[in-house]
């Protein structure tokens, strides 16, 4: 049996099939032919995963970099930290999906890491881009259907918008997330993936600034105000690596490119109008305001709250007229009160984590300290991380962030752009998985990470030779 797999390992050709097709698969996940075996349920793209760990089992000596093993050893750990923890907790059903999760990111990490190894880093480059490059223009253009035609996959997010005025949430787009929020992480996420793998090609400001267009219109049309943060985040990005370049050829005295010229002049004006003109904003995109004609009042006498933030512990709820509370406690709170929880599982817990799936099943059965409506996910995955799997792992996984970007320092006289890139791409993926109320479930995170160990771990990442697409 031995002789057989590696065999095929050697076909890299087959290897590369495979690989095509679980790309090309992830973004519809269990929704493509799934097929209920009891336990579990099984779908192509994870029968494809399983298939190239498997291989990759046996090509595993292609692996060399401290990094990509640190991280391969890591979510070994974490696996077995989370699968011991299984045992002891409630809420089994919401904690095996947490165990699976964790092992499936792990399984994803493995795969990606010893397939770039396995095909050399310039065709792995190559194949990726170009396949989610497809992918991401396929989101791009579900997303403008679904915003021009209010159209969507049918789900609890149908379910819900049919109860609300008609505005822009009615046209939000959700693809097969069955949330405008999660979706957006996802879009956001392989945003980032592809500027990561565009970073190795000859640079195109028109790629970057599609790919922030698009990620603040479709968070303004669902009214996400992280998601506008974060393409003010890329924005930022772009305008000091384009300042950075103008300022080069000041300096070597060259002549700027008559597009660069004229490309930063648009981008001026455009800022100058845009800042200077009123904007009147469509139905379809208006947000939705809602005037009250009482506000919240507390006294301040009042134990329950949070001075500072002014939060409402549990055990004052009943206190408090229901309507009035849930009119004025804003999304901000809501963050505030589900950080705030997470941070108390953690210290109950001695700084070992509530345990997998905790999250969700405490703050249903209304096992927690702050008031949060009827929010029962973290909403922030390294609170997620923290608190459910303790400071052990959360410094694990923190390491790994850290170490990434401590290589991208050391590189960043060598490679500017890439390095800068680089951190910009990880602001965005830690932005994202704000958005939906688990990230820990959404495969889209556990590529990006992948992706970002599998090439910063590779020096000739920051070699400034450029590839031919």
């Amino acid at each position: 049996m031995r002789d057989i797999y590696l065999k095929l390992v050697g076909k890299k050709k087959l290897i590369t099939i495979l690989f095509y097709f679980l790309l090309l698969t992830f973004p519809f996940g269990s929704f493509l032919l799934p097929i209920s075996i009891g336990f579990a349920t099984i779908y192509p793209n994870l029968i494809t995963l399983l298939i190239l760990f498997t291989l990759g089992i046996f090509n595993y000596k292609v692996i060399t970099t401290k990094l990509e093993w640190f991280t391969i050893y890591f979510f070994i750990f974490w696996f077995l930290y989370s699968l011991t923890g299984f045992f002891f907790v409630e809420g089994k059903t919401s904690a095996y999906y947490e165990v699976r999760s964790v092992l499936l990111m792990g399984v994803t990490i493995y795969v990606i890491v010893w397939i770039k190894n396995f095909l050399g880093l310039e065709d792995f480059i190559k194949k990726v881009y170009k396949i989610f490059e497809i992918i991401y223009f396929f989101l791009v253009s579900i997303s403008i259907f679904e915003i021009y035609t209010g159209i969507h996959f049918k789900g609890e997010f149908t379910n819900k918008i049919i109860t609300l005025p008609i505005g822009n949430v009615t046209y939000s787009p959700a693809f097969l997330s069955d949330n405008q929020n999660t979706f957006l992480a996802v879009l956001l996420t392989i945003g980032a993936i592809l500027l990561l793998f565009r970073s190795k090609f000859q640079r195109n400001i028109f790629i970057s600034i599609a790919v922030i267009i698009t990620s603040f219109f479709v968070s303004y049309v669902s009214a996400s105000r992280m998601g506008e943060y974060v393409s003010y985040f890329m924005t930022v990005w772009l305008l000091t690596n384009y300042l950075r370049d103008i300022y080069n050829h000041y300096r070597q005295k060259k002549s700027l490119k008559e597009q660069h010229i004229f490309t930063f002049f648009l981008l001026i004006v455009l800022i100058i109008v845009g800042i200077s003109k009123p904007i009147y904003v469509g139905p379809k995109l208006r947000k939705e305001t809602f005037v009250y004609k009482q506000k919240l009042t507390v006294a301040k006498e009042l134990k329950g709250v949070n001075e500072k933030s002014r939060l409402i512990e549990m055990q004052y709820v009943q206190y408090l007229n229901q309507d009035v509370l849930d009119s004025n406690y804003n999304s901000v709170k809501i963050r505030e009160a589900l950080i705030y929880n997470g941070i108390d599982y953690l210290t109950k817990s001695n700084y070992l984590g509530i345990g997998p799936g905790q999250y969700r099943h405490k703050h249903i059965n209304n096992d927690k300290k702050y008031y949060t409506k009827t929010n029962i996910g973290p909403h922030f995955w390294l609170i997620e991380v923290l608190s459910q799997y303790g400071i052990i792992v959360f410094l694990g996984y923190v390491s790994v962030l850290l170490w990434v970007t401590v290589i991208c320092l050391k590189n960043i006289i060598k490679s500017f752009y890439i390095s800068l890139l680089v951190i910009m791409c990880i602001g965005v993926f830690l932005g994202a998985s704000i958005l939906p109320s688990s990230f820990i479930v959404i495969d889209a995170g556990w590529y990006f990470f992948a992706f970002l160990i599998s090439l910063v771990s590779d020096k000739a990442f920051f070699d400034k030779t450029k590839l031919e697409a």
